[in-house]
């Protein structure tokens, strides 16, 4: 996939809030066009070579490309034996806040290896690749969600 049609998002930097989630990234609960304006699909290829579309935001459609692009170049996809989701407008699971699936700006991957509630911990070279990219891993939640990966500058 070419990264150039994907990097024409925009260039956000990793949200510390909810407000500041709505302001830089719209309203996916209130916006009934949020999807048609917000989010775009990626092909991607993960263990055994298979490829799965993800729907993301578009502001970061191409830092998801690059961490695929950079585990395939290490020789690494098959660290992601299954992709479990992105984009859900939804709120965390048990609770009333809103996910940071709902903006598109959180993956889920090798979610039966690694569900929720699980100190287990993703492989290393997996969890560097994301956070390269500004993506915060779930295993440091205070109820550890070790598949996900999201978009943002802190715990949320």
């Amino acid at each position: 996939m070419p990264l150039s049609v994907l990097e024409a998002g925009p260039v956000l930097p990793p949200p510390s809030s909810l407000l500041e989630m709505e302001e830089l990234f719209g309203h996916p609960f209130t916006d009934p066009e949020f999807e048609e304006k917000h989010i775009t699909r990626i092909p991607v290829t993960i263990a055994g070579g298979k490829t799965v579309t993800i729907a993301c935001h578009v502001a970061v459609a191409a830092r998801m490309a690059r961490v695929f692009q950079k585990l395939k170049a290490e020789n690494a996809l098959g660290l992601i034996k299954t992709y479990d989701g992105c984009f859900n407008i939804r709120k965390v699971r048990g609770g009333n806040r809103p996910s940071l699936h709902a903006w598109g700006l959180a993956i889920d991957l090798n979610a039966g290896q690694f569900p929720l509630g699980s100190t287990q911990h993703q492989n290393a070279v997996l969890v560097r690749a994301w956070t390269a990219e500004g993506f915060f891993n779930g295993s440091k939640f205070h109820r550890p969600d070790p598949m996900h990966f999201q978009y943002s500058a802190n715990a949320m």
